[in-house]
């Protein structure tokens, strides 16, 4: 059991609905872009099923951890006294990248032009042989 278990459980809470791919969070995009490009894929009618009952099945195991870990309550006198909180600086960092989740919906825009960019250079072989023959110029 831990210290701040409502604090730490609200932070896993987002965290696992971000992993999970729930709307608003960041995961949801990236979840939606995977479906629809398998959409007129040959395999989609095996992918899609697959996909989000695997989904289904990681956000009842997070459930059942974060559950287990953070509100279930056992006697306090059999723990050690040893229990420390989290430090101040550590819980602002979580919450710090845990407010990026939603901050990538609301950017998505630019950051996915950003990221089709990069995968295009990437994908471009002959490019990367010219740029590199050539000196990076």
């Amino acid at each position: 059991m831990v210290n701040q278990p409502f604090l730490l459980g609200g932070c896993f809470i987002i965290a696992a609905l971000t992993v999970v791919g729930m709307p608003p969070f960041s995961g949801f995009v990236g979840k939606i872009w995977i479906l629809k490009t398998t959409l007129n894929s040959e395999q989609a009618l095996l992918f899609w099923p697959v996909y989000l009952i695997t989904s289904f099945v990681l956000l009842i195991a997070l459930s059942r951890a974060g559950t287990s870990l953070f509100w279930e309550r056992k006697d306090r006198k059999n723990e050690s006294s040893d229990d420390v909180n989290a430090h101040p600086l550590q819980v602002t960092v979580i919450v710090c990248l845990l407010a990026c989740s939603p901050l990538l919906v609301i950017f998505g825009g630019p950051i996915s032009e950003y990221m089709i960019g990069a995968a295009t250079q990437l994908h471009d072989i002959g490019g990367g042989i010219n740029a590199v023959l050539r000196g990076g110029s």
